[in-house]
């Protein structure tokens, strides 16, 4: 089916959310899914086939020797 409304969001919380709702689909990498793990009741999964994309992560932490504090909500 055409698609002639395209919506651009934020978040994966805002994503599940409207896709729970019934404004259309998304594709979001597997690992965002756990921070909206209480809308799996509502949402459909399925996996793409045939896609071997490799991640590269990284892990931020404060330095022993920095006063900055970061507030993360």
């Amino acid at each position: 089916m055409p698609s002639s409304v395209s919506y651009q969001l934020e978040n994966t919380r805002a994503l599940a959310s409207a896709v729970s709702n019934g404004l259309g689909w998304t594709i979001v990498p597997l690992m965002s899914l756990w921070s909206v793990r209480e809308c799996f009741d509502r949402l459909n999964f399925f996996p793409v086939e045939g896609v071997h994309e490799v991640k590269r992560l990284g892990i931020g932490v404060r330095s022993p020797q920095s006063d900055v504090s970061i507030s993360c909500q």
